[in-house]
């Protein structure tokens, strides 16, 4: 599944994007995410291009005129299988999947890590995650419920998270591309 992820992409914002040009850094990444903080990247440039949308949404009133953009990396894969101590990779959205990211967002909402990969590499989970962690909080569904609800819908969209420098460390190359909005003025 790795050799997906030899050019990689994340979304963001142009200010953002020009920053991890000069250095990633995890610290700046959130914990409540399916694997826990770290740095994401999807194979899929689609899928980088909606996050880059929905970043730029959320920052439109906070940061003078951003522009959505992305990082596409090139990634020595085969050395990052190889050499890092820890990887884990989820092949398909299973129970272990579900359950490893139902963790991942319980210990990231007190800001804490799960787990202590250098990279998790798996598919994206629905969308719709934050609505269902409240309900399982207040046992309105069960750890059950909430797998199930989490599946991917349609085509399953892959992400890999570097979770420490060493797995940073086969990033081989990154360059940034705008993606151009247009306002519509009457």
């Amino acid at each position: 599944m790795l050799n997906c992820f030899k050019k990689s992409f994340h979304g963001t914002i142009d200010v953002y994007a020009y920053s991890i040009l000069e250095n990633i850094d995890i610290k700046k990444g959130r914990y409540f995410t399916d694997f826990g903080q770290g740095f994401y990247v999807t194979s899929s440039y689609d899928q980088a291009k909606e996050w880059a949308m929905k970043k730029y949404r959320d920052h439109l009133n906070s940061i003078s005129e951003p522009k959505p953009a992305i990082v596409q990396l090139w990634l020595d894969v085969e050395a990052l299988s190889r050499y890092v101590k820890s990887g884990l990779i989820f092949e398909r959205p299973d129970d272990k999947w579900s359950e490893f990211i139902y963790n991942c967002r319980k210990y990231g909402r007190k800001n804490a890590m799960y787990h202590s990969h250098d990279f998790v590499c798996g598919p994206l989970a629905d969308g719709k995650i934050v609505p269902l962690m409240n309900k399982v909080e207040r046992n309105e569904i069960s750890l059950l419920e909430f797998k199930r609800h989490i599946l991917p819908r349609g085509n399953i969209v892959n992400q890999l998270s570097l979770h420490t420098e060493e797995a940073l460390a086969y990033v081989l190359h990154k360059e940034v591309h705008i993606i151009e909005t247009f306002k519509i003025s009457s």
